[in-house]
């Protein structure tokens, strides 16, 4: 079974880092994420190490969405606009 990974975030880089790496070691591997961020100062693709294991799982073979937020709007409205980019975009069960 296909999953799709909503994360939120908002200026925390290494959690992201942590995040990403526990999801490399998993045992069920057929995932994909997708990623929004409530506007980061400079931005999760300013980060080396988050891009370092992004590209990392996209090599794996993961498709990776990174959605960026124009204004901080909070972690509730930010999941849920996710979560209907998920609907759109997305083909496996919603996590």
């Amino acid at each position: 079974m296909k999953v799709d990974i909503a994360i939120c975030t908002h200026n925390r880089p290494n959690e992201l880092t942590l995040l990403l790496q526990g999801l490399r070691t998993q045992k069920h591997q057929e995932f994909d994420i997708f990623i929004m961020d409530d506007r980061t100062p400079n931005g999760i693709q300013s980060n080396h190490n988050v891009m370092c294991l992004i590209n990392r799982l996209k090599i794996e073979g993961h498709k990776i969405f990174i959605f960026n937020n124009g204004i901080r709007i909070g972690v509730s409205r930010l999941r849920q606009k996710l979560v209907e980019l998920i609907k759109q975009w997305g083909d496996g069960e919603l996590i």
